[in-house]
């Protein structure tokens, strides 16, 4: 990986993001003609980013928890469940819902 940095107004550099450059020989064949060419991908990961994806995981792994938690407390017109397979098929709607899915492990859901 290679560092990317950016110069601040004081002099200073401030490392924003890491990247990787990769070279893949293409070929395609064009009005009978062979062309053969070198494409360079960079692929860079930005620090900034990588701390907003963070944060928003952290966000939402939180809100996943809290409504599988509330899943079965007594609301008006809500009828509670009263399987596991009901409280187990709730928990994983919840995860697919708020994008976790598969990053929670479900076990001994009270019902």
């Amino acid at each position: 990986m290679t560092a990317v940095y950016r110069e601040q107004a004081s002099d200073d550099t401030v490392k924003i993001a890491e990247g990787v450059e990769v070279e893949e020989q293409l070929t395609a064949r064009i009005s009978g003609q062979t062309l053969t060419w070198t494409e360079r991908r960079l692929v860079i990961r930005s620090l900034q980013h990588e701390v907003a994806a963070m944060s928003g995981l952290h966000h939402r792994l939180v809100q996943a928890e809290e409504a599988i938690l509330a899943l079965n407390q007594h609301k008006q017109g809500r009828t509670p469940l009263t399987t596991v397979e009901e409280m187990q098929a709730a928990a994983e709607a919840v995860l697919k819902r708020k994008g976790v899915a598969g990053l929670f492990r479900l076990q001994g859901l009270p019902y």
